[in-house]
């Protein structure tokens, strides 16, 4: 961004809309990836015993979906849900939110388009267990245990094109371990990738026999 900067005052470029428009491109970038830190440093910097409260999971999922609803839309991503029981955790709902939409954001990114994804949640031994499957393409079997890591790109010249920070499924990793979770990644059998997100169930929850 200096160097088109430097070039346009230099008179080597002209301050065309194309070189405009390439500079706000990387602007743009680096203000999700400032935003992207800031989240990440505020999560962080909660108390072990920040407040929370009794959710529904499967509502908490519909919200974020819902907030994405246009970018589905654009990215030409059908979405479906498996449910077979609703789930009460003790959580941030906004920071589930925040977890969930970066999740979503990562599938209309990368997923080939049209593509699908496919979210199912199942009550197992005290646990909800929430699974994001999407359709191609997948990232290789030797990167899946780095995709939490910040910064970590699994094909740094798409997520530069993308707009991808590197942060956002750190962000996941970080809110989700701070509700007593896990969050794993592995190949999905549509093709893409798999998320799966496993949360302990709000002490008043009682699953169905």
């Amino acid at each position: 961004m200096i160097g088109e900067i430097d070039a346009i005052q230099d008179g080597i470029r002209k301050p065309d809309p194309g070189a405009i428009q390439s500079i706000l491109t990387e602007v743009l970038r680096l203000k999700r990836l400032v935003d992207d830190l800031h989240v990440l440093f505020v999560e962080e910097a909660k108390p072990l015993n920040y407040e929370t409260e009794a959710l529904g999971i499967m509502e908490t999922v519909e919200a974020s979906i819902d907030r994405l609803a246009a970018d589905f839309v654009q990215s030409r991503i059908t979405v479906s849900r498996r449910w077979e029981t609703d789930a009460l955790v003790m959580g941030d709902r906004e920071g589930l939110i925040q977890v969930f939409s970066n999740i979503f954001k990562n599938t209309c990114r990368y997923t080939d388009s049209p593509g699908r994804l496919v979210i199912s949640g199942s009550v197992e031994a005290r646990e909800i267990s929430l699974k994001f499957d999407d359709t191609p393409p997948g990232i290789p079997g030797d990167k899946l245990g780095k995709i939490f890591d910040r910064l970590f790109r699994a094909d740094p010249s798409r997520s530069r094109k993308t707009g991808g920070s590197g942060i956002g499924l750190a962000i996941c990793k970080t809110i989700v371990e701070r509700h007593g979770g896990r969050i794993f990644a592995s190949g999905s059998k549509l093709g893409g990738l798999r998320i799966e997100i496993r949360l302990p169930l709000a002490a008043r929850f009682n699953p169905s026999p």
